[in-house]
């Protein structure tokens, strides 16, 4: 859901306040199959059914509030930003297979740049409205609209899970879940790659549109933390054109 921007003079960043979670129903598109998902696909005309979905804090649905506002903004600025090129090039060099779940997937470029190398792409996001920008930027994609703390896929469907700038937008308390769903949806081969900003604690940032949620971690953290679930090959820090640190782990499951 959230890739690398640049940082406005307008931006509050203060630390998070315990928030009153709330559980509502929230509209969700389905297909006629009956998938608790959105499914952007030609031939599928979604149909809305509000269900109930309480994995989704207060603080991720403002989250995604701000990036639906946001969304054709958003795409178009990013659009043709190549920042994770060369963790592209070190994943697929990893990769045993063909299939890659892009958990994250925002406006779809990763999934563009993974489908144009021949792979078959899946991307997921909670964002209708990003979800709604990679469908048109990228037609021949396959988008779902899924929470992946709460994955859907059967077990052992990837070859590799590609999740860049997006784990960050995840309350810590519910890191560990969304790993361990990582490596269950992925085969014992398979590879995972996640990217997370470098610092300390979390933290809520006002923007002119909204606000967003975001987790920090220490490298010694996300290697603890993915470790509970994978066996690290490479994990490492690097910095971007903003003076960001992020901290990039690709790693197998645990088996």
């Amino acid at each position: 859901m959230q890739r690398s921007y640049k940082k406005r003079s307008s931006i509050k960043e203060t630390n998070i306040v315990p928030w009153p979670i709330k559980t509502k129903n929230r509209n969700i598109f389905i297909c006629p199959t009956g998938s608790l998902n959105m499914q952007f696909s030609t031939g599928c005309q979604p149909k809305i059914q509000a269900i109930n979905n309480p994995s989704l804090t207060e603080l991720l649905r403002k989250t995604i509030d701000t990036y639906d506002n946001t969304a054709a903004e958003y795409a178009q600025k990013n659009s043709t930003m190549r920042f994770w090129e060369h963790q592209q090039s070190e994943f697929t060099d990893y990769l045993n297979g063909k299939k890659i779940l892009d958990a994250g997937c925002g406006h779809g470029r990763d999934t563009k740049d993974f489908i144009a190398q021949g792979y078959s792409v899946t991307g997921i996001d909670l964002s209708e409205g990003l979800l709604g920008e990679a469908q048109k930027r990228v037609p021949n994609g396959k988008f779902l609209k899924m929470d992946f703390t709460n994955l859907t896929f059967p077990d052992k469907s990837f070859d590799g899970l590609w999740c860049a700038a997006a784990l960050l937008h995840i309350e810590k308390s519910h890191a560990e879940n969304a790993l361990s769903g990582f490596a269950r949806v992925l085969k014992d081969e398979g590879v995972l790659f996640v990217s997370i900003k470098k610092g300390e604690g979390e933290v809520v940032k006002t923007e002119p549109q909204g606000q967003k949620f975001f987790a920090n971690y220490t490298k010694s953290e996300i290697d603890k933390l993915v470790e509970k679930n994978f066996v690290i090959l490479k994990s490492y820090e690097r910095g971007d054109q903003y003076g960001q640190g992020w901290i990039c782990v690709f790693a197998r499951p645990k088996r």
